[in-house]
């Protein structure tokens, strides 16, 4: 007996079921793919921050050299430190956004956490479902076979009755001949 995919999808229980694991999927790749965007962006900043460090670092470097008199490495000096600060303040909020990245990574690990389990719940749910199904088509099939057995005990006794019928109809019209062989002609009128 062929596994009907339609039928078993018009079913209320397996549609559910299916939309539910739907769902789940498109859950987790969600978060997946949430996930891996932080993680870039974070890691596109940190290196964008220590460029910017390296770069300023670099600069001053430069100017050391090519200062020529105490006033203008001092001028320079001042103006690196300021881009030293500012690099600072850049790095400062760059670790408060990474801090604020990081707990709503925590805060999406949590949910995804929750997901997960709501999800393994959902699979428990559906492996229980499918061993019903699977008891109750078991059951079908012995309950099925059971009345197939019973038709061809019954054909076979009808097909039994119809040779009794054919063999006492058989008789009958054998004793009716020998009857009618056997009994004398009646005149007619009497």
């Amino acid at each position: 007996m062929a596994f009907d995919w339609k039928s078993e999808l018009r079913r209320p229980a397996s549609a559910v079921l299916l939309a539910l694991a739907v769902i789940g999927w498109f859950l987790a790749i969600s978060y997946m793919s949430a996930l891996g965007t932080l993680r870039e962006q974070s890691s596109a900043q940190l290196a964008q921050s220590a460029a910017e460090v390296q770069r300023l670092t670099g600069t001053l470097e430069q100017q050391q050299k090519t200062a020529g008199t105490l006033a203008e490495l001092q001028k320079k000096a001042t103006a690196a430190g300021q881009d030293r600060n500012t690099a600072v303040g850049q790095l400062a909020d760059l670790r408060k956004q990474i801090e604020a990245a990081q707990q709503v990574f925590s805060a999406a690990t949590a949910e995804a956490h929750g997901q997960t389990e709501q999800l393994l719940d959902l699979r428990r749910q559906v492996g229980e479902a499918t061993q019903l199904l699977d008891k109750a088509r078991s059951d079908a099939t012995a309950a099925n076979d059971a009345a197939q057995k019973q038709v061809a005990d019954l054909r076979g006794a009808v097909e039994q009755a119809k040779q009794q019928l054919a063999d006492i109809e058989s008789k009958l019209g054998a004793a009716r001949q020998q009857e009618g062989q056997s009994a004398p002609a009646q005149p007619a009128g009497q």
